[in-house]
């Protein structure tokens, strides 16, 4: 049998209840940062920081802006942020207690 992400969340949230598929996935997503940065440039841009950590462009900046994840800023618009240091900011969640799957 092959599960699709969507399956294998729909499948836990059946054995587990209504949110226990999305806490893994995203427990997965912060504990396996590496795998996610492997093949991503130096320099990463805004949208590819919302992608990797599943948000919006406005959560990054409110991120960024909390000194949490520094930023390279190009003029007064544009930032870059280093991988390194994405890598290093979903280190830094995943080292959180993981919420209770049930």
């Amino acid at each position: 049998m092959d599960l699709t992400p969507r399956g294998f969340q729909t499948a836990l949230e059946d054995f587990l209840g209504d949110d226990a598929g999305g806490q893994v996935l995203t427990y997965a997503r912060t504990h396996r940062a590496a795998e996610h940065l492997a093949d991503y440039p130096d320099l990463l841009t805004l949208e590819e920081v919302a992608h990797l950590l599943d948000t919006d462009t406005t959560e990054v900046l409110q991120i960024t802006g909390d000194d949490a994840l520094p930023a390279i800023e190009i003029g007064v618009s544009i930032r870059r942020y280093r991988r390194e240091d994405v890598h290093n900011y979903l280190r830094h969640l995943s080292e959180k207690p993981a919420p209770a799957l049930g």
